[in-house]
């Protein structure tokens, strides 16, 4: 287990093109994090968030502001829940300055084992206000990688994406109020079983339990309430390790250690 650190960058385009480390901050001993970007346009400024299972095993969300002209990163608030094991975590609404309010959404195998999902609310100032909470069903205790992530269609509707206690993916679907509450919708699993899964955009991804850990894309969509696969795609390479982002790019570490990175064009 480390400690949490948290790093801004900026990025310049054109002939000149380069990354360039700028503020950073570190904080308490964590063993799993995943973040977010919650407010701002282009690299100067901007407001994150960070969930993370901290030193003592309990769900653990903050917020951040970071101010590259200065080299500033800030924890505007934080907020603690109960004992996890896995943490995903998706923005639903972003703002384009640092004082509109955002929201953003969590997901997590809690200390019962299930899927727990919870809806967060960022002021103007950066203060969180826990919202909704709803649970699922199980999520493995396999020791598998990324076991849990969160895709979205719009601000209000959106899926979780979970290894279940069969080694299958599982989505479900979940509408946002107004208020922040949630609504369970349709749940659909998949066949075969996996051992690895990320999520961007109304697509998920994954590395299939075989013995040449193939890499595979299904599209996902409602269609009059229920959950309906809408799109697919796979390749054999003994894949060992997947990510998402954007909509919808993916990132593979192939067996020989090299990386792969797919842009998907989804077309309805």
């Amino acid at each position: 287990m480390g400690n949490l650190q948290l790093i801004a960058w900026s990025a310049s385009s054109g002939s000149a093109a380069n990354i360039k480390r700028e503020g950073s901050v570190s904080a308490g001993a964590v063993s799993q994090v995943s973040a977010t970007k919650l407010a701002g346009l282009g690299s100067l400024d901007g407001r994150v968030a960070t969930a993370v299972r901290n030193g003592e095993g309990n769900l653990q969300v903050d917020v951040w502001d970071f101010h590259n002209a200065s080299d500033q990163v800030t924890r505007r608030s934080t907020l603690v829940g109960g004992a996890v094991s896995e943490v995903a975590v998706k923005t639903l609404r972003h703002g384009s300055s640092l004082n509109q309010a955002t929201r953003f959404a969590t997901a997590v195998r809690n200390s019962e084992g299930k899927l727990q999902i919870d809806i967060w609310d960022v002021d103007a100032n950066g203060q969180l206000t826990r919202k909704g909470k709803a649970s699922a069903s199980a999520v493995t205790s396999a020791a598998a990688k990324n076991k849990i992530a969160i895709g979205r269609w719009d601000d209000d509707d959106i899926f979780t994406a979970s290894i279940n206690a069969d080694g299958k993916l599982e989505i479900t679907q979940w509408a946002v109020s107004e208020s922040g509450l949630l609504t369970k919708g349709d749940l659909a699993t998949t066949g075969g079983e996996v051992t690895e899964i990320a999520a961007s955009g109304s697509a998920t991804v994954m590395r299939l339990k075989n013995d040449d850990g193939t890499f595979k894309l299904i599209n996902w969509r409602i269609i009059n309430g229920q959950l309906v696969r809408h799109g697919e795609n796979e390749w054999d390479g003994k894949v060992t390790q997947v990510a998402a982002t954007g909509s919808v790019l993916s990132a593979t570490r192939m067996s020989d250690g090299t990386l792969r990175l797919v842009k998907w064009v989804i077309i309805d």
